[in-house]
């Protein structure tokens, strides 16, 4: 899956759901790009990573980033979102 502006977002969501307030597509844009970033640094740096200091293994830190803009996107299961979830290469309908 490739990354997409925050108005290719906004774009495709207001596509698929043309009665959505643009508010809510807003925030669902912004959620979904903040769980990109740190799904690409996790997938970079992996789960675990050294501490910047010390370079003692720790948790990496955009787990938690990752994991607020997911409960974020939960929020707005009623938006049909599957557009921006395809694997990069997928066919599209």
């Amino acid at each position: 899956m490739g990354k997409m502006s925050h108005a290719q977002i906004v774009a495709s969501l207001t596509a698929y759901n043309p009665k959505a307030k643009l508010g809510d597509l807003n925030l669902y844009a912004e959620a979904f790009q903040q769980w990109q970033e740190a799904t690409a640094n996790i997938r970079e740096n992996g789960a675990v990573c050294a501490h910047p200091r010390t370079g003692q293994p720790m948790p990496n830190p955009y787990l938690a980033v990752q994991t607020a803009a997911l409960k974020n996107l939960q929020r707005f299961a009623r938006l049909k979102t599957d557009s921006l979830w395809r694997v990069e290469g997928e066919a599209q309908p």
